[in-house]
């Protein structure tokens, strides 16, 4: 027994048609009868879709013309003028401009030996003028010290002294522990780079003989001062702990 509803045959003529598309619209391709769709003959290289016939090969897209070459950014340096300049740079430094940094070396070394010998009082057109008054030498213990020169100039005064040591230990006395003392005025301290003091390392039954500089002039009033040693170093306790010297001066 069949249902009651049975398909409406189609009538001779009255074949099934797909809806045709209205003016300016594309054909829909689902529309088209099946047999169209045999071997996809409706998409012979894409002809079922007449808008995708603005883009063969892209010409849709002419050589990204929308993007000419991204022609909006600056195009970036290769980085050969950074390098010629380095060149430029290098051949200066070994021709001339090497020539010129020898001659600007030679000339600070000469400046700062001109300096040393203003100061030490060894310069020609400045070498201090002597104002030591009379010998002058303290003893304290196995430590005797001898002043043997006192020159001042325009920017020191430099003093020359020997060392003695009687003892079995040696003895140090260091720049860091040493001055100059001026009735009524600044003490003078010792300049540590300049002079042949050194260390001041005096070794067990020796001497040592050199000079401190001391950065200040003394003034023509002044007619006495007093170099010390307010600690001195040893590899015993048999030696002095300090030591001063009063220096007369002219």
């Amino acid at each position: 027994m069949s249902s009651g509803w049975q398909p409406t045959p189609e009538q001779p003529g009255q074949e099934h048609q797909p809806a045709q598309p209205a003016q300016g619209q594309q054909p829909d391709p689902w529309s088209r009868p099946t047999q169209d769709f045999q071997g996809y003959q409706g998409y012979p290289g894409q002809q079922g879709y007449p808008a995708q016939q603005g883009y063969p090969a892209q010409q849709g897209y002419p050589a990204q013309q929308g993007y000419p070459a991204q022609q909006g950014r600056p195009v970036r340096g290769t980085g050969r003028t950074s390098l010629a300049a380095a060149l430029v740079i290098i051949l200066l430094l070994c021709g001339g401009g090497g020539l010129a940094v020898t001659y600007a070396a030679q000339w600070v070394a000469s400046k700062a030996v001109a300096s040393f010998d203003d100061i030490t009082g060894k310069s020609k057109a400045n070498p201090g003028v002597e104002r030591l008054a009379a010998p002058a030498s303290k003893t304290n213990g196995v430590l005797t010290i001898t002043i043997n020169s006192v020159q001042v100039n325009e920017r020191a005064t430099v003093v020359d002294l020997t060392a003695r040591n009687q003892g079995g230990e040696s003895l140090t006395l260091s720049l860091g522990f040493c001055h100059l003392a001026v009735p009524g005025k600044a003490t003078l301290e010792p300049e540590q780079f300049v002079g042949t003091w050194g260390q001041g390392d005096v070794a067990s039954r020796g001497e040592r003989t050199g000079t401190i500089v001391f950065d200040g002039k003394l003034g023509l009033d002044t007619k006495k001062v007093t170099l010390s040693f307010t600690t001195i170093f040893g590899s015993g306790f048999a030696g002095p702990r300090n030591i001063g010297v009063d220096i007369p001066l002219t």
